[in-house]
């Protein structure tokens, strides 16, 4: 099993059977840059490929979990900084809610 990059959890999952053959099945993930680097993918040809995404189409473009974290937790902290009295509530259900909480309050301290 190697991090999907999705949420707390998700993983994808790699086969290699008696017969030499390699699958690898998706389940929902992130394509991260890092991913190029897992040694069973970047050393092993996969022979069957089970690709369970809603986004793959190269008309889809979005930014790394990283900087999406980066200008999330930039932003929480600026307005705090102005209002810091303020009550921060996150809804980040395209992310994965936990990467998000986790960002903040590692970045503000709080736990």
């Amino acid at each position: 099993m190697l991090d999907a990059n999705h949420c707390p959890g998700a993983a994808l999952i790699h086969f290699r059977l008696p017969n030499g053959q390699c699958y690898l099945h998706t389940g929902d993930f992130r394509a991260s840059k890092l991913m190029q680097s897992y040694p069973v993918l970047a050393s092993q040809r996969i022979n069957i490929l089970y690709l369970d995404t809603t986004y793959c189409n190269p008309k889809y473009r979005f930014p790394s979990k990283e900087d999406v974290l980066e200008f999330v937790v930039g932003a929480t902290r600026r307005y705090l900084n102005n209002h810091p009295k303020t009550i921060v509530v996150v809804g980040a259900y395209s992310i994965g809610k936990e990467h998000v909480y986790s960002a903040i309050s590692k970045a503000l301290g709080v736990s």
